[in-house]
């Protein structure tokens, strides 16, 4: 019997978005992890314990429940040797086809719901993938469930945390079985649970960027322009930040972003725009400075300080733009009161509050209630963490 829990973080973009990629407009992003996580728990029980061979997954998030006897796997998927040879195409379409002609009696799951649907997808395309590819035996039962603290389909990366919790456990259950016990994750796994983590992404949602599963994976800042990482800084100590919900529920659609974004090459100053991509350079350099001097235990209110500037500045650029809202600039109002730096996250209608060190406990949590009675859900957290790791 194996029992363990993994768990993976979400992703904060600080500059950019992979999402606001239009034309060649913000191709130049920086993000780092966010201690919000994505939990999973795993087990193969005794068959005293399960009689009849099946997978149970639960995603209490999705409101998915649902058990698939093995049988059903072993005839769409398996022949004498173990998983048939698929290209990741055809694997793909088996699996659509056995969602589709899935009726599980006493089971909590609409495939015709999108979100339920790509998730049981994701789940049986790494199983098999990884069952095929590492030579995973799937004779018992295994029990997989999932939870999530981050908001789904907000910009937080949510999507890919659960990837990469059904990656790392498969990655982890193939090791065991092998007789390797490791309670970390090493640089070769991480590589190894980062290359089935991409191909689901692309196979199953059409990600076209690695950014999200480099940021879930290692828990780094990174800088990426044209998809190319830049820059990388890992080890820095976390800092405390909090995550407001703007409670605008509808995310702004590629088309408003295409208007929006002639909007802003039209009405912006082009002095402005390009002030702030000259800042994103500056703020990788202050970030390391700053991962120096936090090693050092240096006093670096200073470098904090520009970073504070350099966030303020990026969402008077996106509300110049259009981008933003009379919510999240009612936020960010009432965050400058506070001396915090305060901007947009994504499209989902998240803002990010930056603090400086020297702010007081008692002041963020004046700023909490603050926003919370306006009716704003505040998550208090911090980015730079760790990224997958086995609880």
């Amino acid at each position: 019997m194996h029992k363990f829990k993994i768990s993976a973080p979400g992703t904060v973009f600080l500059y950019g978005d992979p999402k606001l990629e239009i034309d060649g407009h913000n191709n130049r992003c920086i993000a780092a992890g966010l201690d919000i996580r994505t939990k999973l728990e795993f087990s193969s029980p005794f068959p005293t314990v399960v009689p009849e061979k099946i997978i149970r997954i639960e995603f209490i998030n999705l409101k998915l429940y649902l058990e698939i006897p093995l049988k059903a796997i072993y005839e769409c998927f398996y022949d004498r040797s173990g998983v048939r040879e698929f290209s990741s195409e055809h694997l793909m379409n088996g699996i659509k086809e056995f969602t589709k002609s899935l009726n599980i009696r006493d089971s909590i799951c609409e495939t015709t719901k999108e979100a339920q649907n790509l998730f049981l997808q994701s789940f049986l395309y790494l199983l098999l993938n990884v069952a095929y590819e590492e030579d995973m035996k799937l004779t018992t039962s295994i029990l997989v469930k999932l939870s999530t603290d981050l908001p789904i389909a907000k910009g937080l990366g949510s999507t890919t945390s659960f990837i990469v919790c059904l990656a790392a456990c498969f990655w982890r259950w193939s090791l065991l079985q092998k007789g390797i016990v490791r309670y970390t994750f090493d640089s070769q796994d991480c590589t190894k649970i980062r290359r089935h983590v991409w191909r689901c992404e692309k196979i199953v949602y059409n990600f076209k960027n690695t950014i999200n599963n480099f940021i879930s994976i290692y828990g780094a800042m990174v800088m990426y322009k044209d998809e190319i990482d830049m820059f990388t800084l890992d080890k820095m100590q976390p800092i405390k930040i909090l995550i407001v919900d703007s409670n605008i529920n509808q995310e702004i659609t590629i088309e408003q972003l295409q208007q929006n974004m002639e909007h802003l090459d039209r009405y912006v100053d082009s002095i402005i725009t390009r002030a702030a991509l000259d800042k994103s350079f500056e703020a990788i350099e202050i970030f390391q400075k700053l991962r120096k001097e936090d090693q050092k235990r240096n006093n670096t209110n200073g470098l904090l300080s520009k970073i504070l500037d350099f966030i303020n500045m990026n969402q008077d650029v996106l509300n110049a733009g259009g981008l933003s809202n009379h919510n999240i600039e009612f936020i960010c109002a009432i965050a400058q009161k506070y001396s915090v730096g305060c901007k947009m996250i994504g499209t989902g209608g998240y803002v990010l509050i930056f603090a400086l060190a020297h702010v007081m406990d008692y002041e963020i949590l004046l700023l909490k209630n603050e926003l919370e009675f306006y009716n704003y859900h505040v998550i208090k957290t911090t980015m730079f963490c760790n990224g997958v790791r086995i609880e």
